[in-house]
């Protein structure tokens, strides 16, 4: 007479052969989750903003064309009271603001961009 069904054998090694996969699955999701969490905590949104402001105060520092280094001395003092509120506004953040914003020269020249940021966020 022959058996029809598994043995006792076949179906605690089937039985285990599931339980492993379920562990091994568990481990994939919790390694996905911490994953995440890393990311999020490294995400510093107030961190972003400020950046974005120092970047645009700096571009359109750049569009700048004065007409006199009078003009010039007034537009970078201007543009560096913004770059300070910045500080202002975001007091967590390390503020280093540059010392030379641009330079007027009379001649052929005129404004030139040192290439040095406005506002620059350490």
């Amino acid at each position: 007479m022959r058996d029809a069904g598994l043995t006792s054998l076949e179906w605690l090694l089937i039985v285990a052969a599931i339980a492993g996969l379920a562990a091994v699955a568990v481990v994939l999701v919790q390694t996905v989750v911490d994953n995440t969490a890393e990311n999020m905590a490294d995400h510093n949104p107030r961190q972003e903003a400020a950046d974005f402001a120092a970047n645009e105060l700096t571009t359109r520092w750049r569009q700048e064309t004065p007409a006199s280094a009078s003009e010039a001395r007034r537009l970078n003092r201007r543009y560096m009271e913004r770059c300070l509120r910045i500080g202002i506004l975001y007091p967590e953040i390390n503020l280093e603001v540059s010392a030379k914003t641009g330079l007027y020269e009379n001649g052929t020249e005129g404004w030139r961009d040192n290439g040095l940021p406005v506002c620059t966020l350490v």
